[in-house]
């Protein structure tokens, strides 16, 4: 069973990169999360993000033009999953690539954690 079970895992993390590339918009369904590597995922994956106002998923998902939702209203997460569909067939996506690549980037991120460390060691 347990082979079985970490087999199937196995095969959904080798899929995952097709079912971000087939889909046209990225829903983030938690409601108790601060932040999320999603968001940056499906930025470099040219998607449209849905996600709750809460945390630094919220804030991102504003200040970039993605839509977000109250997670406890329904009829709000339903508005936020229509304006992405909009947002998707408008070209949102291409605009988060543009951002996810000039602020996501594996080099940029690196540098910021490099200058923080430095920071917190030199006082």
């Amino acid at each position: 069973l347990h082979k079985a079970i970490r087999r199937q895992r196995q095969m959904c993390i080798r899929d995952r990169p097709y079912y971000m590339a087939a889909s046209d918009v990225i829903f983030i369904q938690r409601k108790d999360i601060l932040n999320s590597g999603n968001v940056p995922l499906a930025f470099l994956y040219h998607k449209v993000v849905v996600g709750p106002k809460v945390g630094n998923i919220g804030e991102l998902l504003s200040e970039t033009g993605n839509p977000t939702f109250d997670p406890d209203d329904k009829k709000d997460i339903l508005r936020a999953l229509e304006e992405a569909r909009r947002l998707a067939a408008w070209g949102q996506g291409e605009v988060n690539y543009a951002y996810g690549m000039e602020n996501m980037s594996i080099r940029k991120v690196g540098q910021a954690y490099a200058q923080t460390y430095k920071q917190a060691i030199n006082g």
